[in-house]
């Protein structure tokens, strides 16, 4: 099985060791892309097996102590 992320309308194929993990899909995107601390991660089988990883960035709380 195949596993791509789709983040910011980009679509990246990825391997399984990296999409099976939320907590890896976060150490690999945040050095790309700003604020994935706090993303929200859904993952999606395709109809041909595939397996894709929604990444949706969310807002962070401004100002907190």
């Amino acid at each position: 099985m195949n596993y791509k992320i789709k983040i910011e309308g980009q679509t990246i194929p990825i391997p399984a060791e990296i999409g099976s993990s939320d907590e890896q899909i976060r150490a690999t995107l945040s050095q790309y892309f700003e604020g994935i601390k706090n993303a929200k991660i859904e993952r999606t089988v395709q109809v041909n097996g595939d397996i894709l990883v929604d990444v949706c960035k969310q807002a962070g709380t401004k100002g907190a102590t």
